[in-house]
């Protein structure tokens, strides 16, 4: 593999990963602004949570 092609693959990979995030991201966005009440549990459990780091552990 030349140098130009293995540059492309490290590329390729950084992108693909960046895409994947921001498409979840917004299909996750969207179903919650289709769903109101969830969107409304999400944030409550969120401000259960308390400042900081929110993982699934602090989550009621």
């Amino acid at each position: 593999m030349s140098d130009e092609d293995a540059c492309d693959e490290v590329l390729t990979l950084l992108v693909a990963r960046v895409e994947t995030t921001a498409t979840t991201l917004s299909w996750a966005l969207y179903a919650l602004a289709r769903n109101p009440r969830m969107a409304d549990r999400m944030h409550d459990e969120a401000r259960a949570a308390g400042p900081g780091a929110v993982t699934s552990a602090v989550l009621p």
